[in-house]
């Protein structure tokens, strides 16, 4: 058997979307030896702009062919214009009101960002071709992840170019999404309905995700998930530290109300001011003050900057209360991230701060089986005294004991495992290869 994967985030990128289809192939090779796994991915730069995730470094191994094709003059100059406010223009659209920018000149400088962002997208599919066709295409099965676009862009073009090719195409995220301006919105829906019509089998990385590709195609939910290798025992910790890693995207994340609530307990006296403190690791750590200055608790936020995984990892470990953020509104619903999956082997008590004007988002309604509380900002009446119940309960048992326990459901925790979600992947490739045998025999 022999399966080609063609993404951008893959080993040894340091990016929460490389985990997927690296910890995907390690779990397929370690359970059926006999299949080859070939990479094909742009280079990857990893001075300055990119960085090493040495923890997936070492998965590589079980890659049997790792084949890069150069990025080209429209990636460095998207990575220039990015590295120069690309990501302030996309954190102000998110922010702004639930992604429902009106302003005039956003929408022109998302449209300009996008349209160099699809002019990069080109040029790597182009470069793709160019190095796919100098080799032999004797795969059984190609499987392809969005995003960017040029995976699935390669993808249709094998497809149509070698018949008996079986295509799984996965969707990470939607690709024609209301963060787009209207022109980009209809390009992008305009071609997942055309490219991706070609496809034998569509993977959604959470229900309900709105790919646009044909409803005849089977469509299955393929979630993320965490490696049980890299789960590591809870550490005994000193200091009650609330800790988030991850990005902020403007203020739909509000890491500020939790420092908030480590404020009040300290001033009701029901918490000691040095035992507690909110942990953040990652790139905003200025608007991380900003948003607990908003709540005046910015003395209970310690930044670290940008951390390796494996620092961040640590830092789990030593944790008390693990916190996600995220937001749930009419366009974008929340589910569980790539970070909380890292979370479910931790076995440490969470925090989910969902924004946002919708109630009873996924995280509310399913909290319970990961141990923990969800606060709803929507419901901020009911759901803030629960919070603060909780932060304060978790904060007297260490007192008491030196610890923190947690309750939870590992039947529903172990389906998130890398290791059953690379089953259902081999599954899917044993029945596509086997319909293509059988439309090959019929057609003979």
């Amino acid at each position: 058997m022999r399966i080609l994967i063609i993404c951008e985030y893959i080993a040894p990128l340091h990016a929460v979307a490389s985990i997927r289809w690296t910890k995907i192939a390690k779990y397929i090779k370690k359970h059926h030896p006999e299949c080859d796994i070939t990479i094909l991915t742009n280079q990857k730069l990893f001075q300055g702009i990119s960085k090493k995730d040495t923890l997936l470094e070492k998965d590589m191994m079980y890659f049997e062919y790792y084949i890069e094709f150069p990025n080209g003059l429209l990636a460095g100059i998207y990575e220039h214009m990015k590295q120069a406010g690309g990501k302030k223009i996309r954190h102000y659209v998110i922010s702004n009101k639930y992604n429902q920018s009106k302003s005039f000149s956003t929408n022109i400088k998302k449209a300009l960002f996008s349209a160099v962002h699809d002019l990069k997208d080109y040029g790597l599919y182009q470069n793709a071709k160019k190095k796919i066709k100098a080799l032999p295409c004797d795969y059984d099965v190609i499987i392809s992840s969005f995003g960017p676009a040029w995976p699935h862009r390669l993808a249709a073009y094998l497809k149509k170019k070698h018949k008996h090719l079986r295509w799984i195409a996965d969707f990470r995220d939607c690709y024609a999404g209301i963060k787009d301006d209207p022109v980009s919105f209809w390009m992008h829906k305009r071609f997942t309905m055309k490219y991706c019509a070609s496809a034998d089998q569509i993977l959604q990385v959470v229900k309900g995700l709105e790919t646009y590709t044909p409803t005849y195609i089977p469509t299955i939910v393929l979630p993320n998930g965490f490696d049980p290798d890299e789960r590591l025992c809870p550490k005994a910790f000193e200091k009650f530290s609330i800790v988030f890693t991850g990005l902020l995207y403007g203020e739909m994340r509000d890491i500020g109300i939790v420092c908030k609530v480590l404020r009040e307990l300290c001033e009701e006296k029901k918490m000691n001011r040095e035992d507690v403190e909110v942990s953040y690791a990652g790139p905003d750590g200025m608007l991380a003050a900003e948003l607990a200055g908003r709540y005046a608790a910015e003395d209970y936020l310690r930044d670290h900057g940008i951390c390796p995984r494996q620092e961040a990892l640590a830092m789990q470990r030593r944790a008390a209360i693990l916190l996600q953020l995220n937001w749930n509104t009419e366009h974008e619903k929340c589910g569980w991230s790539g970070k909380m999956y890292e979370y479910m082997m931790a076995e440490k008590p969470i925090i989910y701060i969902v924004t946002g004007d919708v109630p009873y988002s996924e995280p509310s309604r399913k909290i319970h089986h990961l141990g923990g509380c969800c606060y709803e900002q929507c419901r901020h009446e009911e759901t803030y005294p629960q919070m603060k119940a909780y932060i304060l309960e978790k904060y007297q048992e260490w007192k008491e004991t030196g610890n923190v326990s947690v309750q939870q459901d590992k039947e529903y925790i172990e389906q998130y495992s890398y290791s059953h979600i690379a089953e259902q992947v081999w599954q899917l490739i044993q029945s596509q290869v086997e319909r293509r045998k059988s439309d090959e025999s019929t057609t003979a």
